[in-house]
């Protein structure tokens, strides 16, 4: 019985722990597919606005610091970090940073259709990839 138990738990933390593992990948997909310093010089951002996406960037290094604040709701992260992009970039410029790398779509949707292929859909205007 004890055996049972213990594979039904590690069956179930598996699951969990590759589910918040693909929704990390998602999160730090956000960041890296975004050329930032282009980004910041066609919105004309200022010093200050520039740091604060750069601090924003680099809050959850690791899967780890990132599992500590969404293990519970893992879904959230992307709705914290859209607000935090809209207080620092304001409207105007927000929705042109959504438009331009995310096509107005919402970005889960985008990363998902983009699983089948490491994360690139073939149209190398969409992102601003570093290289």
């Amino acid at each position: 019985m004890k055996k049972i138990i213990t594979l039904i738990a590690f069956a179930i933390f598996g699951f969990s722990f590759s589910q918040t593992t693909v929704i990390y990948q998602n999160y730090r997909n956000s960041i890296v597919s975004v050329n930032w310093n282009a980004l910041g010089v066609e919105l004309s951002l200022t010093p200050s606005q520039r740091n604060a996406i750069t601090v924003l960037n680099n809050r959850y290094p690791t899967y780890e610091s990132w599992y500590v604040v969404y293990k519970d709701r893992p879904g959230y992260w992307e709705r914290d970090r859209d607000r935090e992009l809209r207080r620092i970039l304001g409207s105007t410029s927000f929705v042109k940073y959504k438009n331009k790398y995310y096509k107005g779509n919402n970005p889960k949707a985008v990363y998902n259709r983009n699983k089948g292929n490491n994360g690139h859909n073939g149209n190398k205007k969409h992102h601003g990839h570093k290289k």
